[in-house]
């Protein structure tokens, strides 16, 4: 399988220069109060297995709760703001959201450092990740109160979408592409916790 980054450098040759923001669905930090800083949260998840399984829910399930030690509910200050679910909610757990992070951050801890992370890092590499919330930009950039198909295809009469994946998709790469100044919003301080790209600090 060839990796992400391979596949970034040959599929966008003609921005090589240039840099390239990827947003994803999923969750870079961890509640505030737990203070587990992002950096410590990947090397754990590198190498990290369950009962032999590198993935799958019941490794991710075991790997935030590694951390969380409760089945309190914890949110982060921007999930509150939106009105997300909690990938930190263990009962019940999330496990759309859960299995999807954590696959997601073993994947990208593994090998090279070769992107910056949003809000945590520095932007000094060509491909910046952020965090994306597909529901929130469905709010404000598509004007929809859910996620709604009929909506997005009425506003895109052009395009073609075969299903909600592909929708949400679309909306989060359309709304990351309006949501670049918040990259350099000097306010967003979230050592721990890091943010939703698109989100005023407040």
């Amino acid at each position: 399988m060839q990796s992400v980054q391979h596949l970034l450098q040959k599929n966008i040759p003609a921005v090589k220069n240039e840099k390239v923001l990827i947003c994803v669905d999923t969750v870079f930090g961890l509640p505030k109060p737990l203070k587990v800083l992002p950096v410590n949260l990947f090397k754990f998840a590198k190498n990290y297995t369950f009962l032999g399984k590198p993935f799958g829910a019941i490794t991710a399930y075991e790997f935030f709760s590694h951390f969380l030690k409760s089945s309190k509910i914890q949110h982060r200050k921007v999930e509150l703001l939106v009105k997300a679910n909690s990938v930190f909610n263990l009962q019940p757990y999330q496990k759309n959201i859960g299995c999807g992070s954590f696959r997601i951050i073993k994947n990208l801890a593994t090998g090279t450092k070769w992107f910056s992370l949003w809000p945590f890092d520095k932007l000094d590499k060509q491909f910046i990740i952020a965090e994306g919330y597909p529901s929130y930009f469905w709010r404000t950039q598509i004007k929809s109160s859910h996620r709604n198909l009929d909506v997005l295809k009425k506003k895109f009469t052009k395009l073609k979408f075969k299903n909600m994946d592909q929708a949400d998709s679309f909306v989060l790469a359309f709304g990351a592409s309006r949501s670049t100044r918040n990259l350099l919003d000097s306010k967003i301080i979230c050592k721990y916790e890091g943010w939703i790209l698109g989100v005023p600090y407040v």
